[in-house]
């Protein structure tokens, strides 16, 4: 005879079997305190070369907006004001310090940008929560970045 098994995907990235409909509430119940206790720390992705300074205001306004709503935002803006290091230089750093958040938050554009792009993959494989900032137009600067 088979036996009814239940399966469980945590958004945090783990993955529990069980025939006991009760061990999967335990485990969601679990999960939700473990994402409620965490710190709501906020990587800010999207696009930056080819656009005129980087599109640090883009990302300045986008990181200020958030903070006033209570995030902690980490903004590679801010990690890498030397805009003379190389791209590789800077995705290192900021790599680094998007496995250390549990949200990420898209710019307009981000799929467009090779960066923004890896970072998406990262922060999916790591099961964070992902905001696309186009849905909520009041966090973003109301002047489109214009290319360099």
């Amino acid at each position: 005879m088979i036996e009814n098994t239940y399966t469980l995907y945590t958004p945090l990235g783990g993955m529990f079997v069980s025939p006991n409909p009760d061990d999967i509430k335990r485990i969601l119940d679990t999960e939700a305190d473990r994402i409620e206790q965490a710190p709501s720390l906020l990587y800010l992705a999207g696009p930056m070369s080819g656009i005129a300074v980087f599109n640090h205001p883009a990302f300045h306004t986008a990181a200020a907006k958030l903070r006033a709503q209570g995030y902690q935002v980490v903004n590679p803006a801010e990690l890498n004001p030397d805009t003379s290091k190389t791209w590789d230089q800077c995705m290192r750093r900021d790599l680094q310090a998007l496995a250390d958040c549990n949200s990420l938050a898209l710019l307009p554009g981000w799929e467009l940008s090779k960066g923004a792009r890896l970072e998406y993959d990262v922060a999916q494989a790591l099961g964070m929560t992902i905001i696309f900032l186009e849905a909520y137009p009041q966090l973003l600067t109301t002047q489109p970045a214009q290319a360099a």
